[in-house]
């Protein structure tokens, strides 16, 4: 969805549609940015992906029209923990940490960090910027169901949700 110039830069954007019992929102509080699920489903979700910490989801960066703001040719380093991991979502709302602080630098520009390796460059001119997610849900290795049901804890949570965006400036 394109972003009109001069239009407002909400801190909080606005909930996804529910995908299969979960909707999801970034909220932006000075430089901290988190994404919140919302389950809304009457029973606990569970949430599975391979790779590091937020390998469950995908982030872009667009530009007030809503053009995608490219790679640049520099990357941050940096590893975070990989292999298969899970997360179970209780009914209501849980928040993950995307950035903290969202803002860095690098070579005298400011940037945009999630996680590792993944950044984009802001705009010298102080326009705003919007960050969007996409969610994505997996099948569980068996050995990541609970050994004594030899089950999800919760009902895996499988599917794509597209997070609409939050302003950055």
């Amino acid at each position: 969805m394109p972003h009109r110039a001069g239009g407002p830069c909400d801190a909080t954007g606005a909930w996804s549609s529910a995908v299969a019992g979960l909707r999801g929102r970034l909220v932006r509080t000075g430089e901290r940015v988190e994404l919140e699920l919302d389950n809304v489903s009457a029973r606990p979700l569970e949430l599975h992906w391979a790779g590091y910490r937020l390998a469950f989801a995908t982030f872009r960066l667009d530009d007030a029209s809503g053009a995608e703001v490219p790679e640049p040719d520099w990357r941050y380093g940096g590893n975070e923990a990989t292999g298969r991991q899970h997360l179970l979502l209780a009914t209501g709302t849980t928040r993950v940490v995307v950035g903290d602080p969202i803002f860095g630098e690098v070579s005298g520009r400011r940037t945009v960090r999630i996680g590792a390796f993944w950044g984009r460059e802001m705009p010298a001119d102080g326009s705003p910027r919007f960050l969007r997610a996409r969610v994505i849900g997996a099948q569980p290795s068996s050995g990541e169901l609970d050994p004594a049901t030899s089950a999800a804890r919760g009902v895996v949570w499988l599917g794509s949700l597209d997070v609409p965006p939050v302003c950055l400036r």
